[in-house]
């Protein structure tokens, strides 16, 4: 069986609002990327602290922690062959 889950931040970056409107689709999961308007990696202590809080209060679950490690940016000549495949 399919097991549905939402990038929160694809609805909004109030992530307790973003929470709500998963549990309200019916969205069992949730992926997480950036709330608040920063990337999960850029976040305090507190405000992760606050998120694992509201993510316990929704009785959703995290299925995909989407950071931005490994991510580069191609060079021109890789990016040419990369556009060609």
């Amino acid at each position: 069986m399919w097991k549905v889950g939402v990038f929160t931040d694809e609805i909004s970056q109030d992530f307790e609002y973003a929470l709500a409107v998963a549990k309200e689709l019916g969205a069992g999961y949730v992926e997480l990327r950036s709330m608040w308007g920063k990337n999960l990696v850029d976040l305090s202590s507190s405000e992760l602290e606050k998120a694992k809080e509201l993510i316990k209060k929704s009785n959703l679950k995290v299925s995909i922690i989407a950071s931005p490690f490994f991510k580069c940016h191609l060079k021109k000549k890789e990016a040419k062959k990369s556009r060609d495949t």
